[in-house]
């Protein structure tokens, strides 16, 4: 009952306090525990994360955090958000006649930036910002950011870098967006194989600043 929940990982966060969270597509969320004689057991719906709700938020695509201890999850059916301290899990949606709920449900990827600012990312949806001040709460409020969504192809991935730019990641091209001037630079990655088909697999920037971002030929 220890084991891990699903064999699907899709992603792995460390949380401000050092905690372990993995990601499944299937089995919902996962925490690494380190027992005392060094044995590793992975908490979850099945034992010891009773209130986590696996019966809609079982696919996980990715976890982040903020500084101030809140986890967020981008599953499949929404965004689930809680504290790492007392872990209620909190669970926003998709409402048809709310213009400011998630645009659609499935939902690729979600963006602290280092001001505190949160994005998400939908497949349907489009970029949105989170408005609502406290994230500890059920149906969070959104706003559409309609430069964030100018180019072509849905939005896979969300990446800041270290002068606070966003830089997204879409299905045929990457584009740079600057919060402070709302300009927006959109550039076609080019192969010398073929035409390249950038995928949902999370964009990273290394240490030189160059952005690396999933892509099949």
């Amino acid at each position: 009952p220890y084991s891990l929940s699903n064999a699907a990982i899709y992603d792995i966060d460390e949380d401000a306090q050092g905690n372990i969270w993995i990601g499944t597509y299937g089995g919902g969320l996962n925490l690494a525990n380190i027992q005392a004689d060094g044995t590793l057991r992975f908490l979850h719906s099945g034992n010891e994360l009773k209130g986590y709700p696996i019966d809609k938020f079982n696919r996980v695509r990715r976890i982040t955090h903020n500084r101030n201890g809140v986890v967020l999850l981008s599953c499949t059916e929404g965004l689930v958000t809680f504290s790492n301290r007392d872990r209620q899990f909190f669970c926003t949606q998709h409402h048809r006649q709310d213009t400011t709920s998630l645009r659609a449900n499935d939902v690729l990827q979600t963006l602290v930036t280092r001001d505190g600012q949160v994005y998400v990312t939908t497949l349907g949806g489009g970029i949105q910002q989170v408005v609502s001040d406290n994230l500890l709460q059920d149906n969070l409020q959104f706003k559409l950011i309609p430069k964030m969504n100018q180019g072509v192809g849905y939005c896979l991935s969300l990446m800041e870098d270290s002068q606070g730019n966003i830089w997204i990641t879409r299905e045929a091209e990457v584009c740079k967006y600057t919060k402070y001037t709302g300009l927006v630079e959109r550039f076609t990655p080019h192969s010398q194989t073929g035409h390249n088909v950038l995928t949902e697999g999370a964009s990273v920037i290394d240490q030189e600043g160059h952005l690396w971002a999933a892509a099949r030929s």
